[in-house]
């Protein structure tokens, strides 16, 4: 013979978001909660689960077991969905005839309470009915028409404000009262007001803000948590839709400090006491009278002055390494393929996260997290990176260093790869990074015209991106032109850098690193450094050099250091200059030696000219 099972055994026997799960696609809303569409409906995340209840907010539906869901999900008696949750736990239920347990069952026919939903016209759509009191403590069920009859659930009707009809044919400077439910909008019509209710609490106001668009409306705000929080969800929509609002909180209007206290709990008091309805209106007008209006925040501004006291109030600059890298700035590092960059970034990197000076002279402000994101030459990082870990004898494991075999792409927004989905996915992983390196700007640019200031443009802010979303450094290494002496690309990278670093190789096979841009502080002396050969690894790592030890081809001339002052200059300006603007621009170098340099430079094709008449104008050539 079968186990004969109480309701309470079925119920403890299943987890309802399981159960759930077979009919709908889940996910997690909060620890206790799951979401998804309604197995009903189909409505999109208004189907809402917990291991022991169920609701839908376009059905309008609330059950509080799994038998309950079984019966709802599947149109079945409460005993078909007992046998299906356990085909062996019930031939008798608890009350011995196979059916619901009488104090489980809701005499629909007869609720206390019917509230019809009609449109501004006065037609019928849905009614709700109320059967508060028979099981728990509210009970509600939605019914639309069907022919002559009624259907469960709202189907697909639209659904209207409480009383639209009321609403419409009032006139425009007649106040609307906005309560918590129907019983309340009656209570209060029944006093000669115009009041409404949304079809449900948790619908936004703005569904409904055309039939309340530039009224007087007045809520009345329950004395509970969901009270308040309707009010601050609804009251500044009302605003935005040029609605003069009043809030009549519990206290302003009087309700007791019993829990859930309502306008309709108050009115019920003032009859108990022996007040007639006139009366209660007018009392209740009085305080609505009483009441300020809510006043309407200006828009935040968009352009904000700050007074020069408060400007010097401002933090000073924070830099990762001192008058080197700055916190949250843009930074390049370029130079030619085979030259030395990607090891001189790695050394950068490794020193950083190990909180060691770079090149011996620049400070690190503490261990740095880093990720470093690698688009070319993925190969032979493994090795070069085990290079200048030995090299400064530190321990791997106790580095906050994180190394991604692609790059975020800063310029196609349909891939996948996307920095939007970057920036999410390192801030999910908790403490954001202190510096970003992507390693090329090449590679992170697919379908992009380097050369085009509006693709740069777009670039640029995508590298912004980084910086504001995770709070953190980017470093663009990228590469120079055939000529060397500058970064391909348009000039509007200049202007967007904090910092721009040249690495290049002298005659000698020495490497140099310049500062080719730096905005916060002085421009930092050249480094010198070669590569030594590490055995271990099979790599190489940057073994830096004195400059005084660096022995140079020739001594450098006036006109040599005439050079980058030039290309700065001109990369600032990002348009053609007049040469005679160039010589005035450059202070501290003699006006022939500026001249000699310009010749020089557009023989190393590392600018243009062009004559118009007899003036030249120069600028940097990006396309070499």
């Amino acid at each position: 013979m079968s186990e004969q099972y109480h309701t309470h055994q079925v119920k403890q026997k299943y987890d309802l978001r399981d159960v759930a799960a077979k009919y709908t696609t889940l996910t997690d809303k909060d620890t206790k909660w799951k979401r998804g569409p309604c197995p009903k409906c189909g409505g999109k995340d208004r189907f809402t689960v917990s291991e022991e209840a169920f609701q839908c907010r376009k059905c309008h539906t609330s059950y509080e077991d799994v038998i309950e869901f079984m019966q709802w999900v599947e149109d079945i008696t409460f005993e078909e969905a007992m046998k299906r949750l356990d085909p062996t736990a019930i031939e008798v239920t608890p009350n011995g005839n196979g059916k619901k347990p009488k104090d489980r069952q809701i005499d629909w026919s007869a609720p206390i309470a019917e509230y019809l939903y009609t449109d501004e016209l006065k037609k019928i759509k849905y009614r709700v009915l109320d059967s508060t009191g028979a099981i728990v403590d509210k009970t509600f069920r939605w019914q639309h028409r069907n022919g002559n009859g009624w259907e469960k659930g709202t189907g697909k009707l639209e659904e209207p404000l409480y009383n639209l009809s009321a609403i419409v044919e009032s006139g425009p400077d007649i106040p609307i009262y906005f309560c918590e439910g129907e019983k309340d909008a009656d209570n209060l019509t029944k006093l000669g007001f115009i009041a409404t209710t949304k079809p449900s609490t948790s619908d936004s106001i703005g569904k409904f803000i055309d039939d309340l668009s530039g009224r007087e409306v007045i809520i009345l705000e329950d004395n509970d948590q969901a009270g308040k929080d309707r009010t601050e969800k609804d009251a500044p929509e009302l605003l935005a839709a040029g609605c003069r609002v009043k809030v009549i909180t519990p206290a302003l209007g009087g309700w007791s400090n019993a829990d859930k206290e309502d306008v309709s709990d108050w009115i019920e008091r003032k009859r108990l006491a022996g007040l007639q309805d006139g009366q209660i209106a007018q009392a209740l007008q009085n305080r609505v009278d009483n009441a300020p209006y809510l006043e309407v925040e200006p828009p935040e501004r968009v352009f904000k002055p700050l007074s020069l006291t408060e400007l010097f109030n401002l933090p000073s600059k924070q830099w990762l390494w001192g008058d080197f890298i700055g916190a949250g700035d843009l930074v390049m590092i370029f130079g030619e393929s085979g030259k030395g960059k990607t090891f001189a970034a790695i050394d950068l990197i490794v020193s950083g996260a190990a909180g060691m000076p770079y090149a011996g002279k620049f400070e690190v402000t503490r261990p740095l997290r880093v990720a470093y994101c690698a688009g070319e030459g993925v190969s032979g990082l493994r090795n070069r990176f085990m290079a200048a870990i030995n090299r400064h004898k530190v321990n791997p494991d106790s580095l906050a260093l994180q190394v991604y075999c692609n790059v975020p792409q800063l310029f196609d927004n349909n891939s996948a790869e996307f920095v939007s989905t970057f920036v999410v996915e390192l801030a999910e992983q908790g403490e954001s990074p202190d510096l970003v390196v992507i390693d090329t700007l090449h590679a992170a640019t697919r379908g992009a015209d380097e050369n085009h200031a509006k693709d740069a443009g777009l670039i640029l802010a995508a590298a912004k991106q980084i910086v504001e979303g995770l709070g953190a450094t980017v470093l663009l290494v990228h590469h120079s032109t055939k000529a060397g002496n500058s970064y391909r690309g348009s000039s509007a990278l200049h202007g967007a850098m904090d910092t721009i670093i040249q690495v290049r190789m002298n005659a000698d096979g020495k490497g140099e690193i310049e500062c080719y841009k730096q905005k916060d502080a002085e421009y930092f002396p050249k480094l010198y450094f070669e590569l030594e050969a590490e055995h271990y690894s099979q790599s190489a790592y940057v073994q830096w050099l004195e400059a005084s030890t660096v022995e140079l081809n020739e001594e450098q001339t006036a006109v040599e250091k005439a050079k980058p002052v030039i290309l700065d200059t001109l990369g600032r300006n990002g348009e053609p200059m007049n040469q005679t603007d160039i010589v005035n621009s450059i202070d501290g170098v003699g006006r022939n030696n500026i001249i000699s340099a310009l010749r020089e430079l557009e023989n190393e094709h590392a600018v243009t000219m062009n004559k118009s008449g007899a003036a030249k104008f120069y600028q940097i050539n990006h396309t070499v």
